[in-house]
């Protein structure tokens, strides 16, 4: 989707007015690796974003299906509106995320969107085995199975 701001002069029609609103509103959220797709099988994906003051707030929720497919690389799910551009390329736009290994532990983390991307991606501060931290993947920050779950929120400023 493309992002148009409130100006002077806008029309307001309904669609708009519940952009500005803050009402939630679902979306279709993709969910990728940086090598191979995922996919998501019989498990359920769910999205849905708010607008409200310029600024566009995410929930996203993944639960893995005994059908799901984890792909390779580092999973990304994509976002609404392309995030705007950052005064440096380091930053980032930084909301929660929370992975559930179904009956053995829960992982808290981040959830990052780079400047000028349109998907956010997810880190934990460490693995399952204690290691370094880095963005989540078919096997990070643990191996994914059968009805666990992750679910992330950010805020960011759409381009």
């Amino acid at each position: 989707m493309t992002y148009t701001g409130w100006a002077a002069g806008s029309r307001i029609t309904t669609t708009r007015l519940n952009e500005i609103s803050g009402i939630w509103i679902p979306y279709t959220m993709s969910w990728t690796g940086t090598t191979t797709n995922p996919a998501i099988g019989n498990g359920i994906i769910e999205a849905e974003y708010a607008l409200v003051g310029g600024l566009c707030t995410v929930r996203g929720n993944v639960t893995m299906g005994s059908t799901t497919t984890y792909g390779s690389g580092q999973f990304q799910f994509s976002i609404p509106f392309m995030a705007a551009t950052l005064g440096h390329a380091d930053n980032h736009w930084v909301g929660s995320a929370t992975s559930i290994d179904r009956g053995a532990a829960w992982f808290p983390g981040q959830c990052r969107v780079a400047s000028g991307t349109n998907y956010a991606q997810c880190i934990s501060s460490t693995t399952a085995g204690g290691g370094t931290p880095t963005e989540w993947n078919p096997t990070r920050p643990f191996t994914w199975a059968n009805t666990d779950n992750l679910s992330f929120t950010v805020t960011y400023e759409p381009a």
